[in-house]
């Protein structure tokens, strides 16, 4: 097993550094978030992570493995967590089903790739098909470093109370994380006690080895449905389908450049990801800046983010679609909370502007949009 033990713990799962940099990346991006939608971030993106390395092991053992490898990541000595770190937690742990040795052949067989650590990986299967304690006497014991770790019993809710209560403590004592981060990771170590809905939320994470391990087009294809059931939106501000032949003209008209491409169709395509109005977007484009005339000395820029998202298009200059996203989810977030006889756009002003009449501007370059578009 030499060979397939030293295969796996080359491949990183995660470390302690990877979920500080996408705590900070979190707190930068999205500032506008509140700290509990900015931990639902965190959590979801850890937890991805994790599924993906401990994917084709059994269901009913993934809450227990993922539990301690937070443990391993926050509070054990070393600060990497490896594919063999998940292979030894997975043998550790009590109440095994008898096939789990199949299982845990097949797990492997799919992050290896040398041909000597396969041919261990056959011979260990057909000597080991039916005795799951031979399989764990032919791992040297130097290799299940964290003895301690399966010392408390994971088979029953109780159980993982406690070992959470264990992680807190460890936390505190070495303080190696913020509060915030403790209690996202706690959050995700007893998901499956409390079992939180899932909600995911897409996160770009650049330049991030745990941006890597994430599918962001995965991610991107699983986060609207969630947000639409919690968006408590209007039915005006849902997505529709528009005239856009008469969107343009009306752009044009107003010499906008959010009439020309990737401006216009990005616009669009954007907010029907998002369940939102695409006239929305536009209404707040005119009023934060006028739909972008061409002839605005930084026009260019300004359409880069028309929306303002982040204060300003100056002080976050980055592209139409990211700029697009940022400023739907901003507005469906803003609306979670809006009292249902209290007027939508009045309420997103509280927050989205400083300028208290703003939801008034807004709204009637909404009218005339859909008036312009002969909406209902």
């Amino acid at each position: 097993m030499e060979n397939v033990m030293k295969e796996l713990g080359a491949k990183k799962v995660i470390d302690r550094q990877d979920i500080l940099k996408l705590k900070e990346y979190i707190e930068k991006k999205y500032v506008d978030y509140t700290k509990k939608e900015k931990l639902d971030i965190l959590n979801r993106a850890v937890h991805q992570v994790l599924d993906k390395s401990i994917e084709g092991l059994e269901t009913e053992y993934k809450h227990e493995i993922k539990i301690q490898v937070l443990r391993n990541t926050i509070s054990g000595e070393a600060d990497t967590t490896s594919l063999a770190d998940i292979f030894n937690i997975y043998i550790s742990l009590e109440g095994k089903s008898e096939n789990y040795i199949s299982t845990l052949v097949k797990w492997t067989s799919l992050h290896i790739k040398n041909d000597n650590s396969k041919a261990e990986l056959e011979l260990l299967d057909k000597k080991n098909n039916a005795h799951g304690v031979a399989l764990q006497k032919g791992i040297s014991d130097n290799l299940l470093k964290n003895k301690s770790l399966s010392e408390v019993p994971y088979n029953s809710a109780q159980n993982i109370k406690i070992a959470n209560n264990n992680i807190i403590n460890i936390l505190i004592q070495k303080k190696i994380l913020l509060s915030f981060l403790t209690i996202t990771i706690i959050t995700v170590g007893i998901i499956g006690i409390y079992n939180i809905n899932s909600r995911r939320i897409k996160v770009h994470l650049e330049n991030s080895s745990i941006g890597n391990s994430i599918d962001n087009k995965d991610v991107d294809s699983e986060i609207k449905s969630d947000l639409w059931k919690e968006s408590n939106l209007p039915e005006d501000f849902k997505y529709r389908d528009i005239n856009k032949d008469k969107l343009k003209e009306f752009l044009i008209k107003k010499n906008s450049l959010l009439a020309e491409e990737p401006y216009f169709t990005t616009v669009i395509t954007v907010s029907k990801e998002y369940n939102l109005n695409p006239l929305i977007l536009f209404a707040v484009s005119g009023q934060e800046q006028g739909f972008v005339p061409k002839d605005e000395v930084d026009a260019k820029k300004i359409a880069n983010n028309p929306f303002n998202v982040y204060t300003s298009w100056k002080n976050y200059n980055t592209d139409i679609r990211d700029a697009s996203k940022i400023a739907c989810v901003t507005i469906i977030n803003l609306c979670k909370d809006r009292p249902k006889d209290e007027d939508a756009f009045k309420w997103i002003n509280t927050k989205y502007s400083e300028d208290k009449n703003w939801f008034k501007g807004v709204n009637q370059i909404y009218v005339d949009l859909k008036n312009e578009l002969n909406v209902k």
